[in-house]
């Protein structure tokens, strides 16, 4: 290995520290409960992974529970983890290890699963009962192909957008060509511009 090549990590090397590496809230001081990613997109069928650390040294934290809430969107808060769990017919897969960390693993999305998911850790730090909610994050389904797309925390996706643009430059071109083709008509020249400019606009109308 030539100088100055980065060594490769160890195989044995903890997943979350590439987390705590690539997350620049991992080194934040004032942000005590860490969650990731902020805002996922997926589409329905898709899964996503909700991680939830908590940002104290380790020593210094006991034991923790860790709670969910996911806030909907018409903005009511209700319990998503643990107690919610059999709701969802095995598409929530839990794993944990140590009490410092969480991931959720939520399979097979649906559209109505669109909102932002908070994680409250409960921990004994210091032998003193402690308490903090994440940062949240913001999960979008959407299925961009028909164009339906939730509100639980998007505005109009890209899609929507292109679809408008593209009727939009439609119309434009249509009254241009119209304006040309009546001018045409006024002047009594039959040209070929003519021709084509009125077969291009009925076109349009097909």
């Amino acid at each position: 290995m030539g100088a100055g090549e980065e060594r490769p990590a160890p195989p044995h090397q903890h997943h979350d520290d590439a987390i705590h590496n690539n997350d620049e809230n991992f080194n934040d001081p004032l942000t005590k409960v860490i969650q990731h990613p902020s805002t996922p997109q997926r589409k329905p069928g898709d899964f996503v992974i909700l991680y939830c650390a908590i940002n104290l040294r380790q020593e210094r934290v006991k034991t923790c529970k860790f709670t969910w809430f996911v806030i909907g969107p018409k903005g009511t808060r209700s319990e998503f983890f643990p107690d919610k769990t059999q709701q969802y017919g095995g598409r929530l897969v839990r794993s944990q290890n140590g009490g410092h960390y969480i991931t959720l693993l939520l399979g097979d999305l649906q559209l109505n699963d669109s909102g932002t998911y908070i994680c409250r850790a409960e921990c004994t730090v210091d032998c003193e009962p402690w308490s903090s909610d994440g940062n949240g994050t913001a999960l979008l389904v959407a299925d961009y192909h028909s164009g339906r797309v939730t509100q639980g925390g998007s505005n109009l996706s890209a899609l929507k957008w292109q679809y408008t643009l593209l009727i939009l430059n439609a119309l434009v071109l249509c009254v241009v060509l119209a304006i040309s083709v009546s001018m045409c008509r006024k002047l009594s020249k039959k040209t070929a511009l003519c021709g084509f400019s009125q077969a291009l606009c009925c076109r349009q109308y097909i």
